[in-house]
């Protein structure tokens, strides 16, 4: 088996639309959204898994990307997000203490 690393280096020569199409082989043109850095969808392979593997759901379930420089946020929940965008230098509370 090869080491991370390397699977990792040989993965980034790939051009963007083959580094995931193992995880869907047909590509993402059938998922339906709305937005460019957060995303609603409608319909998308996550929320397929999500209603075929998890079960039990006794209403819509809601599907939210948020599209970040390293990394893809997937939010599924029963209601939106309550969420507010704050004003340039309003300190944000953490467990550390307030960062800028």
């Amino acid at each position: 088996m090869q080491d991370v690393p390397a699977m990792v280096e040989a993965l980034s020569r790939l051009p963007s639309d083959r580094r995931t199409r193992w995880v869907a082989p047909n590509g993402y043109d059938d998922e339906v959204y709305i937005g460019k850095i957060l995303r609603v969808y409608t319909k998308s392979h996550f929320l397929d898994h999500v209603m075929r593997d998890t079960g039990g759901h006794v209403q819509e379930i809601l599907h939210y990307k948020l599209i970040c420089l390293n990394h893809l946020i997937d939010v599924v929940s029963y209601y939106p997000p309550d969420a507010e965008i704050l004003p340039r230098g309003e300190a944000l509370s953490t467990r550390e203490g307030w960062i800028q």
